[in-house]
C-alpha cells in the first residue's frame, strides 16, 4: 500500500468499507445457496 501513507483515514474507510461490504454480500449470495442445497 504505497498510497496508504498519503491517504487520511476517510479516504482509506471510503475504499476499504465498499470493498469489505461487497465481499460480505457476494459470500452471503454464494453461500446461503449451497447450504440450503446441502441441507
Amino acid at each position: 500500500m504505497f498510497f496508504a501513507t498519503r491517504m487520511t483515514l476517510g479516504e482509506m474507510l471510503h475504499y476499504i468499507l465498499p470493498n469489505y461490504l461487497f465481499k460480505v454480500v457476494y459470500s452471503l449470495l454464494v453461500c446461503i445457496p449451497i447450504t440450503f442445497i446441502l441441507l
